[in-house]
């Protein structure tokens, strides 16, 4: 549809006759055999569809949308599916390198035929056809998923619409000589029939009505919301987008030759299709708004337009729907032309066209070419356009459009589109959707309704309202048009009626013709009971990712069948394998007929057509049925009728999760055997896929079902079970992979003992060749049938045997699933196992049984009454007993080490073993007082393993006893109050009367009061000895009313009587009962003192509502039950009073309502002054004339104008200088009349008598900072007279007042007043001059703060002048510099500081300086700053080294601060280094410090010392090791110290220990040996006297000193050294004696 102005295009060529064409249908043979075909496939869901409907020419796309147009007025309860498969998401294209624009042939080309044939076979040969097998493959799988369905008459026409379109498919795929074009345009139609067939899908179970429990509900439920309006108009606009959108790219095809306009178009249509899918995504979702979807219209509308302007551009010339035109079509255009003058406007109509179907049954586009000729109209002048028996123009030409001139000026808009029909009935409501609503009426009702429903399509009348421009143009042309017959929706009716079609303009006919409406067959096929578990239940997938879920329940009555109260529909599951129901925490066990879908399954059952032959057709219901969900496990669900009846005939659906129950994702849903899911080369789930198949389907049982007309019960028992698959393009173009697993589960629990990885590990990793290893990505086949987990395993220290059952899914599809790789292993697991956390698992399971087993027999003892106990017989005496004794027994393995199960699929164990005593033991019964037991003693139980649990009942029989029990009203026992039981013998008294009417005193006191009491005064037992006699006491908790006009204290007595009696609680006093809600009116000046009344006081206003309730106090329980408050009552209207000389801001305050919980409230009436005229009379003193009050408005001035005097020789003059009205023109001595009082009222207006000779004004203004002259407050104009030619005398003055605007801060621009100058001689014009100024700015940088106060021009002031203007705040050092601090501190662990050699604490400190200029306006003060200076960096700074410590950190790290950073302190921590620490007997400790690393203070160096050699003593670590010599030929040159520990802090003893002595036979071995070890020569025995060198003390065990941290000291360094040296003298001392 379309409307555009073509003023130029129409200028240059004549409108040329067109004709229009729907989208031809197929012949009726061909419809017949596509519509059987299609029955077959429905499995007789499309059952009788009116072959009538086919004939009409409106396109598929179109029909579609107005049936969904139609079932989007019903009030939806229940959205049944949350997957709306969207096909604008399916992108399946073909590369763009294989779409070749050369091979397109031209249809109107004349071509030898040879050329012609080649060109296209090449055509045949390069067409890509991937796409429409994708969309025929799509299709035939919404089939599948509608098959068993019953649709009503309007679905089944879609969907044998969908069937042509996909034999029309199937037909083209096999034609080898199909063009690109042809498949391209069949793809659009496809994709078409896919959308609407999604929508029957979604539609199919929503409801026709709510339940309507009032005439104003029904009322309400019949109006269509505003959404619901918004969002049929987007759905028109997408139709009318799709229609431009083919005609573009045909035309772009077939008659475009140059590559530039071809690629603009093509650009236009991309962008018309986006908002195409913009607007399907608004439309099907249930969250998206009214804003949204007029929003996205008017996006859409745009589109529309640029597409058609593209065209346009391209040479196009005429309407688009001509480039549609079937050289085959049979269809016919008419058309009418002519000059209407009955309007305001002259209007020539160039062409008005209607162009009908094949058939002439039904108009497929119409449109009007106009130009108006508005040259005698005037503003408000209207054009009519008026459309009959068709539809409107679409959404642009709409109210609002507008009517552009051909030079771009709006001369004219559409004010009001207005719909109606003949006969009036239900206003706007087209008569195709008055048929199918019940509008609050029975259906006898509807049929009888008068007005009637009108047989017509009604018409629509636009409304073009001329602008006061529109006399300025006599001609304009313009053009309205609806390309496509969208938006034509005619009435089902019972008998073929003719239609005449006009378009009319300003009343007057312009095109006419007349058409057969073809009568409607009613749809009279049978349904019967059924359910889904499929219809509505649905997964929706982006890529791989699944984001959304819908699981619910859809029954289906019989025609004939009514099922009330306690009917059932039990749905029972297969298996718990492919899914199973699970109960969720939310949601209610019960759902009725007002939140599920509830309608008539046809809505053509036994319908009747009204007075106009207008089938009325049944919408909703008007029975109501509430029904009870019950999960009986996890297989079967019962849904049972607990209220009401659902009626024959009827479709009931209901989202699942409303009765808390989900149908839940198995780790078999996805498998194989189940479901079929369709990827694509990414692994992403494409649209075609399927969960669920006949091996899932449950199955249907009904009862309770009644007869109406004595009818069987037809019910079909398979109940179909998956889900419906919905896939989007996922966000990332990355490949989705899969990883396969073996699942291990112990068989009896179900448990997962453990997953075990296959070569399937779910990477996608790339390839020498640079491509990817797709064996993992989903949609790939997998085998691990050869790999099989081990016959046992052990789990936790339980032995678990794989048992003798085939693997579930050993090979077959990598699919996707609930759980990925991350879910089930720990990412150390992952990593491990060379796995991909982000695969999917593919589960392939194994189960296993435990080992051995437990088995367990119980044995349970009750104690109960026995049967001759009167109401008690079979009740517990005593809590039962049980008893337990054990068995362990082995599970039963086949011949290759299996588990073996039975035929139920249970594990066989054997060869059991009794744990302990396996006899149940005996039991002593316990006595019950009064009664006799059966037995005195349970006696002993044998038992073996295979027996089932025993129960032995111990029976008691009662003896005579009475009781009195005390029970409330409802007979249940009063809490607290314990029963008073006796016993005696027959007809001796009773003997508890004084403490039955004691406990009654004791509960009145309580607040109790007695309503019946059976125990009788002077009573006896009775002689039954087999019955006990009962007394019952029945009390009431009393409840006394409270007044509001006697409150009560809490705390008093309730009967002043009885003051130990109930109290009253608190709740009951003044203030609970009684309030009172005020409304206080001030009235005040402008500065806020009050307005006064007479006698002084301030003038308000008080209003107050009181409001009361009474109460009951339950005196048992104390509760307060409060009454309603008394109703809402109004604080009447209060007017403002007139207060002379000033203007109130609200004429009243207004009546307000307000009720008990309403807040206290002060209302303001602000009066401000009004103003003045004010005679400015020379040499007179003024005197203010206040303007007058009126006195029946006090926001309003009066009317009334005062007359001010003449004044001899002066010219009274208003604020414009404008000379005021004499009273009597003729005479000014008697006054003149003031002014009008100005739009401000507040404001004085000026009466300036001005001196009738020459004046000259000098006014003083600025420029601000748009450049605008705006007055100097403060500096009123000078004003001087004189005679003409006399000088000017105010030079001086001028001056002064220019030096006084500089010292305020302002600087001169310019000065218009001479020097020199004198009165000009022009009498009747005063000269002005004007003195321009500015406000001046003067910058301030950082180097040259300013001091607050200090002169700006103080170093140029000369003594004795003014200072001028002064600096204000801001400008000081403080706001133009800023410095950013690090300071780094140096530190021991215990935070003493680290010191420099002057013994001051080490620390480095860091600065950067930031700085900013800034500007003062020196008239304001007002202070502008630039920015600060860029963000710096602190330097890296390296931590010192510190003689035995180690610091925290080696370097503190550059930074970057900026002017915002906060000043920062770092601190480094040195810990001290441990010691090697010499253990040698008899010798002090002196510990040896760890040396520092000189170049990283965070580590200790690689210096090692030497230890000494100590004779007869060989040193060893902290492991016993003994030291390497520095010299292995040689120890006594001492030992290497070890290396650190990984610990630096840690000290490292260093033990001596004692050389073992030689035997006294044995030669003695040198001290200690040398490595490698070598033959030492033996010494020579000793001359002279044997000199024994001094051993050191010992005492034969090791002390190791404790890692002390002792430093290292000068003492402890000679001490070593000593030693060091007095070895070296014993060994040089041995060597001499030798």
């Amino acid at each position: 549809m379309f409307s555009k102005n073509n003023t130029k295009m129409n200028n240059k060529k004549q409108y040329e006759k067109v004709n229009h064409y729907g989208i031809k249908k197929f012949n009726a043979g061909t419809a017949s055999v596509l519509i059987a075909s299609a029955f077959m496939f429905l499995g007789g869901a499309a059952q009788a569809a009116d072959t009538n409907k086919q004939e009409t020419t409106v396109a598929v796309t179109e029909k579609a949308s107005a049936i969904a147009t139609e079932e989007k007025v019903e009030t939806a309860k229940v959205e049944t599916s949350a997957v709306e498969t969207k096909t604008a998401e399916v992108k399946e294209v073909a590369p763009k390198a294989e779409v070749k624009e050369e091979t397109t042939v031209k249809v109107a080309a004349k071509e030898e035929k040879a050329e012609e044939t080649k060109t296209e076979k090449e055509t045949a040969k390069e067409v890509n056809k991937t796409t429409l097998q994708a969309k025929i493959s799509q299709l035939d799988n919404l089939f599948v998923s509608l098959a068993g369905q019953e649709l009503s008459e309007e679905k089944q026409a879609q969907t044998v619409n969908a069937a042509v379109e996909l034999n029309k498919a199937k037909d083209l795929v096999a034609q080898e000589l199909a063009t690109q074009e042809q498949v391209d345009a069949q793809v659009a139609s496809l994709e078409v029939a896919i959308n609407n067939l999604n929508k029957v899908e979604k539609t199919v179970e929503k409801t026709a009505d709510k339940k309507e429990e009032t005439k104003k509900a029904e009322d309400k439920i019949e109006e269509k919301s505003e959404t619901v309006v918004a969002k049929e108009n987007l759905e028109k606009a997408v139709s009318e987008a799709k229609a431009v959108n083919q005609a573009a790219t045909t035309f772009a095809t077939k008659e475009v030759k140059e590559e530039a306009p071809k690629a603009e178009i093509k650009a236009a249509v991309e962008t018309s299709e986006k908002e195409i899918a913009k607007a399907l995504d608004i439309f099907n979702s249930d969250s998206s708004t009214k804003e949204d979807a007029d929003q996205q219209r008017k996006e859409l509308e745009k589109a529309i337009e640029a597409v058609y302007v593209t065209m346009q551009r391209a040479g196009h010339r005429g309407k688009v729907e001509s480039v549609l035109a079937d050289a085959d079509a049979k269809a016919q255009t008419i058309t009418g032309k002519g000059i209407v003058h009955k309007g305001d406007a002259v209007v020539n109509v160039k062409n008005a066209y209607i162009s009908m179907n094949d058939k002439n049954t039904a108009p497929t586009a119409w449109g009007i070419d106009l130009v108006f000729d508005t040259s005698k109209v005037e503003k408000g002048d209207t054009t009519t356009i008026s459309l009959s028996n068709l539809a409107d123009f679409g959404a642009s030409f709409k109210k609002g459009t507008e009517i552009v001139a051909d030079d771009g000026k709006v001369i004219g808009k559409v004010t009001a589109v207005d719909w109606k029909t003949s006969t009036g009935n239900r206003g706007t409501d087209i008569p195709y959707f008055a048929q199918r609503q019940k509008h609050g009426m029975s259906y006898d009702e509807r049929v009888a309704e008068q007005p009637a429903i009108a047989n017509e399509t009604g018409t629509v009348t636009y409304v073009i309202e001329w602008n006061e421009l529109a006399k300025n143009y006599a001609v304009t042309t313009y053009s309205a048009a609806n390309l496509t017959g969208s938006g034509y929706l005619a009435p089902d009716i019972s008998k073929d009626t003719p239609y005449t079609a006009t378009i009319k303009v300003d009343g007057q006919t312009v095109v006419e013709h007349t058409y057969t409406h073809l009568a409607t067959k009613p749809n009279t096929a049978k349904s019967g009971t059924a359910a889904s578990l499929l219809t509505g239940n649905g997964m929706k997938y982006k890529g791989a990712e699944r984001i959304g879920k819908n699981d619910s329940l859809l029954l289906q009555t019989d025609d004939d069948i009514s099922y009330g109260k306690g009917s059932t529909f039990t749905v029972k599951l297969p298996s718990d394998e492919f899914t199973y129901f699970k109960k969720l925490n939310s949601g209610s066990d019960t759902v009725s007929n007002t939140d599920a879908t509830y309608r008539p399954t046809n809505r053509w059952s036994n319908v009747k057509a009204n007075e106009n032959n207008v089938w009325i057709l049944n919408d909703g219901r008007d029975g109501n049925f509430k029904l009870k969900v019950t999960l009986k496990s996890p297989t079967e669900i019962v849904a049972e009728v607990i209220e009401g009846e659902i009626e024959p005939g009827s479709t009931v659906a209901f989202d699942l999760a409303k009765v808390g129950i989900e149908k839940v994702v198995t780790d078999r849903t996805f498998a194989d055997d189940y479901s079929k899911i369709v990827y694509n080369e990414l692994g992403h789930v494409k649209d075609g896929s399927t969960i669920g198949n006949d091996k899932t389907a449950a199955t249907l049982t009904v009862t309770g079902g009644k007869s109406v007309n004595g009818q069987p019960e037809d019910v079909t028992t398979k109940v179909n079970n998956g889900w419906v698959v919905a896939s989007s393009i996922a966000d990332s173009s990355a490949a989705e992979t899969g990883a396969v697993v073996l699942k291990l589960t112990d068989l009896e629990t179900g448990k997962v003992i453990a997953y075990e990885p296959t070569k399937y590990n779910g990477e996608a990793k790339i390839q020498n060749d640079g491509t990817y290893d797709t064996k993992n990505v989903l949609g790939k086949k997998y085998d691990v049938t050869a790999q099989v987990p081990e016959l046992v395993k052990k789990i936790n220290d339980t032995d678990y045997i794989l048992v003798n059952l085939p693997p579930k899914g050993p090979a077959g599809t990598i699919n996707i699933s609930d759980k990925r790789v991350r879910d089930v292993y720990t990412a150390d697991e992952i990593k491990n196992l060379g796995l991909n956390p982000n695969a999917y698992l593919t589960n392939v399971i194994y189960s296993y049984v435990k080992k051995t087993k437990v088995e367990e027999v119980n044995r349970t003892i009750k104690y109960v009454y026995a049967d001759d106990v009167k109401d008690l017989a079979g009740t517990e005496v005593f809590p039962a007993e049980k008893q337990t004794v054990s068995y362990t027994g082995t599970v039963k393995l086949t011949a290759d080490g299996k588990a073996e199960v039975d035929e139920n699929k249970k594990p066989i164990y054997i060869n059991w073993k009794g744990n302990g005593d396996t006899n149940l033991p005996e039991v002593t019964v316990p006595q019950k007082e009064g009664y006799i037991a059966s037995v005195e003693k349970v006696p002993v139980q044998a038992t073996t393993a295979t027996d089932e649990d025993y129960e032995y009942v111990v029976k008691y029989t009662a003896i005579q006893k009475a009781k009195t029990t005390f029970v409330d009203e409802k007979g249940n026992a009063i809490p607290g109050v314990a029963e008073i039981t006796e016993q005696g013998g027959s007809e001796t008294p009773l003997t508890k009367e004084a403490d039955v009417k004691a406990k009654i005193k004791e509960l009145e006191d309580k607040g109790y009061e007695l309503v019946s009491n059976t125990y009788p005064e002077g009573g006896k037992f009775d002689k039954d000895k087999d019955t006990d006699q009962e007394f019952k006491v029945t009390l009431k908790a009393k409840e006394v009313p409270v007044t509001p006009d006697q409150p009560k204290t809490p705390g008093t007595p309730v009967d002043p009587n009885n003051p130990d009696g109930p109290k009253y609680p608190a709740g009951l006093e003044e203030k609970d009962l009684n309030k009172t809600v005020t409304r206080t009116i001030t009235y005040v000046y402008e500065d806020g003192t009050p307005v006064l009344n007479e006698d002084g006081t301030p003038k308000t206003v008080t209003q107050e509502a009181k409001f009361t309730r009474t109460a009951k106090v339950n005196l048992v329980t104390k509760e307060v039950t409060y009454g309603d408050w008394t109703p809402a009552q109004d604080l009447a209207e209060v007017k403002s009073p007139v207060v002379k000389g000033y203007l109130a801001d609200k004429v009243t305050v207004p009546t307000t309502k307000v009720t008990a919980d309403s807040e206290n409230t002060t209302e303001v009436v602000t009066y401000k002054p009004l103003g003045s005229w004010v005679p400015n009379i020379p040499g007179q003193p003024t005197n203010p004339i206040k303007y007058p009050n009126d006195p029946t408005d006090p926001t309003k001035p009066g009317t009334d104008k005062p007359v001010v005097p003449f004044v001899p020789g002066f010219t009274p003059k208003d604020r414009n200088g404008q000379p005021l009205k004499p009273v009597d023109p003729t005479d000014p001595t008697k006054g003149y009349e003031v002014p009008s009082v100005p739009t401000d009222p507040s404001q004085d207006t000026p009466i300036n008598y001005v001196s009738d000779i020459q004046k000259a004004t000098t006014k003083f203004v600025y420029l601000d900072q748009d450049g605008k002259e705006k007055n100097v407050e403060g500096n009123t104009p000078i004003v001087e007279e004189g005679k003409s030619n006399d000088p000017l005398t105010k030079a001086n003055e001028i001056r002064a007042k220019i030096t006084e605007l500089e010292n305020q801060g302002y600087e001169l621009i310019n000065n218009e007043y001479p020097t020199t100058g004198n009165f000009d001689s022009d009498s009747t014009k005063d000269q002005e001059f004007t003195v321009t100024v500015k406000e001046r700015v003067v910058p301030v940088t950082p180097d040259k703060p300013k001091t607050p106060g200090t002169p700006v021009d103080g170093d140029s002031r000369t003594p004795g002048e003014p200072e001028g203007p002064k600096y204000p705040a801001g400008l000081e050092e403080k706001d133009l510099n800023k410095t950013v601090t690090r300071t780094i501190t140096y530190v021991y662990e215990d935070g003493t500081p680290v010191l420099n050699e002057d013994g001051t604490p080490k620390t480095v400190t860091q600065e950067v300086k930031f700085t900013r200029t800034a500007k003062v306006n020196l008239v304001t003060g007002k202070v502008v700053y630039g920015d600060w200076s860029a963000a710096q960096d602190l330097a890296e700074v390296k931590s010192p080294a510190v003689k035995g410590y180690l610091a925290d950190k080696a370097t503190v790290s550059a930074t970057k601060v900026t002017v915002d950073s906060e000043n920062t302190t770092e601190v480094v921590t040195y810990k001290p280094l441990g010691s090697w620490v010499p253990n040698i007997p008899g010798q002090p400790t002196n510990p040896i410090k760890y040396p520092n690393d000189p170049q990283d203070p965070t580590k200790p160096g690689a210096d090692k010392p030497v230890l000494p050699y100590v004779p007869g003593y060989t040193p060893v670590d902290g492991n016993g090791q003994p030291l390497k010599p520095v010299d292995p030929q040689d120890p006594t040159k001492g030992y290497i110290v070890p290396d650190l520990p990984t610990d630096p802090g840690k000290d490292t003893p260093i033990n001596y220990v004692a050389n073992p002595k030689p035997q006294p036979n044995q030669d003695p071995k040198p001290e200690p040996k040398p490595e490698p070890k070598q033959e030492q020569p033996k010494e020579a025995p000793e001359k002279g006297p044997k000199v024994t060198p001094v051993q050191p003390k010992s005492n034969g065990q090791v002390k190791r000193l404790a890692n002390t941290g002792t430093t290292e000291t000068n003492t402890g360094l000679a001490g070593l050294g000593l030693a060091t040296f007095a070895g070296m003298l014993a060994a040089s001392r041995r060597r001499k004696e030798k």
